[in-house]
């Protein structure tokens, strides 16, 4: 049915034609045909489009031409394929297909210039005029920017671009006859041109979110347009993210930022199906650095990158991120090797997360590295010397134990004392530390007196009061540092002990025997070895020994002794062995015979005193003798 606004629309051909310098003229069966509502058919894709206007307009054939790849502008839209109503369904070099469907009429290209530009349409390009007109573009993937051109525009038409999402905006278009506000473009020729004129254009559609479906209305005034669909839409491809490595992580350690590479502008979308690495379950763009969780057991979690570009979904990449158990080192109490030079030293280690077994513990220090063997969760780092050891670590799985330390091991330190007379006992005075020993010093304090070697704490000492070299019989050794009065070291005595006299230096084991009655060489004897004569008491002086009474000795006759016992009365020094007896047996004084020269009287009779002479003739009369008066008888 005929549309009752036809006689408008005849009066606003007649001015379109007008305006157009009638090169519109052979296309006005195709619009009346929109005048009556219905829509008309559009030529095949492989039409025959010629260029009946003379301008030189590139036709459309059936293998497009490579697009660009970004929007169009006003220095590029001539080298963009002009896609002709009959060219839909088309397919860009991009891979995005676009339809097109609409109730408005078609009509035929002509050149029209603004600003320094000449725009043309396709050879037959959809004609838009009315309010009721639409056409609408469906892409086979978002397209957030598309440019179209359009001409034979009159001042006061107005183009809508609409979408169901995102926010349009306009650019691209010829300032000097057009002008934007959002999503609409208005033709105003200002005033610099004849009004009477008409222009052209292109205009880039821009989405910030991107769509499948635009739409392009027309606010009714004027006599319409042309407008054409250029190939240099930009739309969401299907979005790819590049393969991500597999990543290795300690517990505790920091894991390096992970960054996404693939489609410019797309957003990778990431999920982690093992919160127990210590990464969120979700997250949107690069997965920043992050603390690996301090697990006790291995953990591998599984991350799914998803990249998105508009409504567009790509297909997702995994990779692993797999967190092991990180090994501890803590310090525990070093032991100092008590060998001076020797690597009998110690560093006690206690771990986590180690399980038993040999590792090899590197360090800085002498001896690095060493094998150890950990047991219950700690270990001895063994044979290390005197010296500042740090920086420990060890490995499992590639995970590092570390600490830092230092520990210092030394050597002992011993306080050493001066041994000055080099008896093995120091000076408690004279000291100096050092773990070895220093030439000249012991370990002991203990000498009193570090001049004299003999005075020692361990010195035993021998009473020689007489100090003749010989220690005395019977007497009990002192064992102190300090020489007791009287007393002599060993090493200074000939014998420690078997002075029998201990007060006179002259008595002592081995000394010379002497005639004095006394044990000289302290064997128990007296005067042994020597030559002994006996010796008789001479009591009466006469010289002459009594037998009875006796000296043995080696050094001469005592006092009042002689060598001879031939006194037979040691009470009468005229009784000897030289005394001469007389016989007066008569006792007149006068002896008879001879004298007998002997000690004890020869016989009754005899004398050896009073005797006045010999020749008594008588001994039996006393009166008879050679004194005698001689008388008459």
């Amino acid at each position: 049915m005929k549309k009752v606004v036809f006689p408008l629309y005849l009066l606003l051909l007649v001015s379109h034609l007008l305006f157009a310098n009638n090169d519109d003229k052979t296309n006005m069966a195709n619009k009346t045909n929109m005048a009556s509502g219905r829509l008309t058919a559009l030529p095949s894709k492989n039409a025959d489009l010629s260029d009946d206007s003379g301008t030189g307009l590139r036709k459309q054939s059936t293998a497009p031409a490579p697009m660009l790849v970004a929007p169009c502008d006003l220095n590029t839209y001539q080298s963009a394929v002009i896609i002709a109503p009959a060219d839909f369904p088309y397919t860009s070099g991009s891979g995005i297909t676009v339809s097109a469907t609409s109730n408005t009429g078609t009509l035929t290209n002509a050149n029209y210039t603004c600003g320094a530009n000449s725009f043309a349409t396709s050879p037959t390009a959809w004609w838009i005029q009315f309010t009721n007109e639409a056409i609408t573009l469906t892409f086979s993937a978002p397209v957030t920017s598309f440019t179209m051109v359009m001409n034979g525009s009159n001042n006061g038409e107005i183009f809508s671009f609409n979408a169901p999402s995102g926010t349009i905006t306009l650019d691209n278009f010829c300032t000097v006859a057009f002008s934007s506000t959002g999503n609409q473009l208005s033709c105003f020729h200002n005033s610099s041109m004849n009004n009477s004129s008409a222009a052209g254009t292109i205009v880039t559609i821009n989405n910030t979110v991107g769509s499948t479906q635009y739409t392009i209305t027309h606010n009714g005034a004027g006599a319409g347009s042309r407008i054409t669909l250029l190939d240099c839409f930009v739309g969401d491809p299907v979005p790819v993210v590049d393969p991500v490595s597999n990543v290795q992580a300690c517990g505790t350690e920091t894991v390096p930022a992970i960054n996404f590479t693939g489609t410019s502008g797309a957003t990778f979308n990431w999920a982690n199906n093992n919160t127990a690495i210590g990464l969120a379950a979700s997250g949107t763009g690069n997965i920043a650095s992050f603390t690996a969780a301090n697990v006790t057991s291995q953990q591998v979690a599984t991350i799914t990158v998803t990249p998105v570009l508009g409504s567009q979904t790509g297909t997702p990449v995994t990779f692993t991120i797999t967190v092991k158990p990180k090994p501890t080192l803590t310090l525990g109490s070093p032991s100092n090797p008590t060998i001076c030079g020797g690597t009998n030293g110690s560093i006690s280690f206690t771990t986590t997360n180690l399980p038993n077994g040999i590792y090899s513990l590197t360090f800085t220090g002498p001896g690095s590295p060493k094998n150890v063997l950990v047991s219950g969760n700690a270990f001895l780092l063994l044979g290390l010397g005197a010296g500042t050891y740090s920086n420990f670590s060890l490995s499992l799985n590639g995970c590092s134990a570390t600490t830092a330390g230092p520990v210092s091991l030394e050597y002992p330190s011993f306080t050493w004392y001066r041994d000055m007379d080099g008896d093995g006992f120091g000076d408690p005075a004279m000291t100096q530390t050092a773990c070895s020993q220093p030439i000249g010093y012991v370990a002991n304090n203990t000498d009193c007196d570090d001049n004299d070697p003999l005075e020692r704490p361990d010195q035993i000492w021998y009473d020689d009061t007489d100090n003749d070299g010989y220690g005395q019989t019977g007497a009990s050794p002192i064992t102190q540092c300090l020489r007791p009065n009287g007393y002599r070291a060993a090493v200074e005595l000939q014998a420690t002990s078997g002075d029998c006299n201990d007060g006179n230096a002259a008595i002592h084991p081995g000394a010379t025997e002497s005639c004095n009655g006394i044990d000289d060489n302290c064997n128990s004897m007296i005067d042994e070895g020597l030559t002994f004569v006996t010796y008789y008491q001479d009591s009466d002086g006469d010289t002459f020994g009594n037998p009875a009474v006796s000296q043995s000795t080696c050094d001469g006759p005592p006092a009042g002794y002689v060598s001879n016992s031939l006194d037979c009365d040691d009470t009468n020094n005229a009784l000897n062995p030289n005394t001469v007896w007389y016989l007066d047996a008569d006792g007149d004084g006068y002896y008879t015979g001879t004298g007998v020269t002997q000690c004890a009287s020869p016989g009754a009779g005899y004398r050896y005193t009073g005797i006045l002479g010999g020749g008594d003739c008588n001994d039996g009369s006393a009166a008879v003798n050679p004194g005698a008066s001689e008388i008459c008888n």
